[in-house]
């Protein structure tokens, strides 16, 4: 089934986010995206995953961003003052004049960003295990709702079966006496006047009548719903 689960959680000053999705599949196709540095906690991550799904492509992606209050530069300013200074030098050296403008200032913080520097394995396995018991949990309560409405819908279909099984069971054993009817109603319209006891009549609506029965199919068909 398809399933949906997301959880986050603190590490540090930054947010463990944690997403789970899964679509049909008749096998398990299981799939992490873990940051290279916790590479070492896939397998348990697997386990943990394998312990809520047997079936489906179930894809792990975990993800860290950085927090929103403002405490900190995205990039480091020494390293964009120098990189300035030193094309300054560069072009007057060459005696071109230097006046660094907006978009210049831009494109050189941006090459300067700090690296995201993630926290050791040890210290962030207790994070990324309890954001990803979280999201499981939300995983399969999606999962629990969709088999629910599944359910509901999968027995109102076999309760309409029945019905339809029980009408053609009622109808069934009148069929050959109907048929004798159309029979000689034919024969007539052809200019045939036969008896109804003629003997060619009834094994031709003894043959129907073989043909037609349809009790084995009814008894099968009751078996399985």
């Amino acid at each position: 089934m398809t399933g949906y689960g997301r959880a986050t959680a603190p590490l540090g000053t930054d947010t463990l986010t944690v997403v789970i999705s899964s679509v049909n599949r008749k096998t398990l196709d299981l799939g992490v995206k873990l940051p290279s540095e916790w590479e070492d906690l896939e397998g348990e991550v697997t386990d943990k995953v394998r312990q809520h799904a047997s079936r489906g492509r179930i894809d792990v992606t975990f993800e860290i961003s950085g927090s929103t209050d403002g405490s900190g530069p995205a990039w480091d300013d020494e390293a964009v003052a120098a990189v300035l200074e030193r094309l300054g030098t560069f072009a007057r050296s060459r005696g071109l004049g230097f006046e660094p403008d907006a978009q210049l200032l831009w494109q050189i913080a941006c090459s300067q960003r700090n690296e995201q520097r993630l926290p050791a394995v040890e210290t962030a396995k207790a994070a990324v295990m309890t954001a990803l018991s979280e999201a499981l949990r939300s995983f399969a309560a999606m999962r629990a709702r969709e088999g629910e409405a599944l359910l509901v819908d999968f027995l109102a279909r076999i309760e309409t079966l029945k019905r339809h099984l029980e009408g053609v069971t009622l109808r069934a054993p009148s069929v050959p006496a109907s048929y004798r009817e159309q029979l000689m109603r034919r024969l007539r319209e052809a200019g045939l006047e036969l008896r109804v006891d003629d003997e060619r009549v009834l094994r031709e609506i003894a043959l129907f009548a073989d043909r037609c029965d349809i009790s084995e199919e009814i008894t099968r068909f009751r078996s399985h719903l």
